[in-house]
């Protein structure tokens, strides 16, 4: 018996397609997960150390493959993957 099947939807935030979702199968063998943030350089006394100052920060993001597949319920996934590029 194989591992079970987990079920992943995506709704577009904003855009024609706002709201409205896609499945997608989601079992990642890897997945990315970035933050990033931005410090700004002052002047200071020394001029190979400038002074920094953080100023902000950004929400993190994750990234996966998405698997699309309709084998088993004998359906094409043309539609989801249309959808989800539009």
């Amino acid at each position: 018996m194989g591992l079970p099947t987990v079920w992943a939807k995506i709704e577009a935030q904003e855009g024609e397609l706002k709201g409205k979702p896609v499945k997608a199968q989601f079992n990642p063998k890897e997945y990315t997960v970035t933050k990033s943030v931005t410090w700004n350089a002052h002047k200071g006394s020394a001029k190979d150390r400038p002074m920094v100052q953080f100023t902000t920060g950004q929400p993190k993001k994750l990234s996966v493959t998405l698997f699309f597949d309709g084998y088993e319920q004998g359906k094409s996934v043309r539609g989801d993957c249309e959808r989800l590029v539009a």
